[in-house]
């Protein structure tokens, strides 16, 4: 169970997909393929109160511009079934800006799920993010997320 990434707002991708990919060694593996989109899927999990303590924080991905990214490379080890592996991202922090809109869900429950844009290829639209401490009762449950990620790839010809 990943800690949240608190008071950090940050991209997980870098918005330059093949800057991203040779960075991280996947260029000439095959997995470089670019997707249109790129979503995250998130909520809370197993938890029996709503998330009060490091709630979900995202800036709306309209007001976020290029100028605003500030590449940020990162080198960490994942336990993985087949042992420990090294793992490079080119991720991206952002440049605070008058303009930027900024939201999170007080009181995020289990049965709410949060889509937000990690990339995307024909546009700069995505969705800085963290999580942000705030107190809560003592005997409730601290922060358990889950999320997923979805890789879009529209099909470029026209139906037959």
């Amino acid at each position: 169970n990943n800690k949240p990434a608190v008071d950090g707002p940050h991209l997980d991708y870098y918005q330059d997909w093949q800057a991203t990919m040779e960075y991280g060694g996947h260029a000439e593996s095959g997995k470089a393929d670019e997707p249109d989109v790129a979503l995250g899927v998130w909520r809370p999990v197993l938890m029996s109160n709503p998330v009060l303590d490091y709630p979900f924080v995202y800036m709306d991905a309209s007001t976020f511009k290029p100028t605003d990214q500030v590449r940020f490379e990162q080198e960490f080890s994942l336990l993985t079934p087949e042992g420990k592996k090294t793992v490079k991202n080119l991720a991206a922090h952002a440049h605070h800006r008058e303009g930027q809109r900024w939201y999170y869900h007080r009181e995020q429950t289990c049965r709410e799920v949060l889509l937000f844009t990690h990339y995307t290829k024909a546009t700069f639209r995505a969705n800085v993010h963290c999580a942000v401490k705030q107190d809560m009762g003592v005997g409730l449950q601290t922060r358990q997320s889950l999320e997923n990620r979805l890789l879009i790839f529209y099909d470029d010809e026209e139906p037959k």
